[in-house]
């Protein structure tokens, strides 16, 4: 049976293809912390996002830095 869930390290590796849903993911994270429920999930997804470097987290931080 093939593992279809990534581990939280593997989000911004190239090898496994993670980095390429990056934006994606910065978007989900963006719109989860907008509910209540799931902002504790969507603030760890952002963090773990900005820990390798993604690129589209780095830049809605900078976004976010701005309107600020």
């Amino acid at each position: 049976m093939r593992k279809h869930a990534a581990s939280p390290d593997d989000i911004g590796d190239m090898s496994k293809g993670m980095a390429a849903y990056a934006g994606d993911l910065v978007d989900i994270a963006i719109t989860l912390q907008r509910c209540g429920e799931t902002r504790y999930e969507a603030t760890w997804i952002f963090e773990r996002l900005l820990a390798v470097n993604a690129y589209h987290a780095t830049e809605a931080a900078i976004q976010w830095e701005r309107r600020i």
